[in-house]
């Protein structure tokens, strides 16, 4: 039987919503989609697309390199006309495969 754990930052919207930030499902991690939140959870850089995509950009960066070195995985960006919460211009969630090499 495959195990299952679940991870949350403990923030509101999770309780709000129902939500978990990610699932660890045997060797598959499934990471909701993460807006420009800090530290306590407070939602930053309202209607500033720049600001929010820099916040992930270099937290993405650099977990690609150190986990993927010259492997570079595939990424897709979508535009859509609105988020769920006034002034979120982006919206970053993915899937792990950890049986990949790194």
């Amino acid at each position: 039987m495959t195990s299952v754990d679940v991870f949350h930052h403990d923030v509101p919207a999770e309780r709000d919503f129902g939500y978990a930030q990610s699932i660890k499902s045997g060797e598959l991690i499934h990471v909701s989609g993460q807006l420009s939140l800090d530290e306590e959870g407070e939602f930053r850089y309202a209607d500033d697309f720049i600001a929010q995509a820099r916040q992930h950009a270099t937290a993405t960066a650099e977990g690609n390199l150190a986990y993927f070195g010259d492997h570079q995985p595939v990424s897709t960006v979508l535009g859509v006309p609105e988020l769920s919460f006034p002034g979120q211009v982006i919206e970053i969630g993915f899937i792990v495969d950890t049986k990949l090499p790194a």
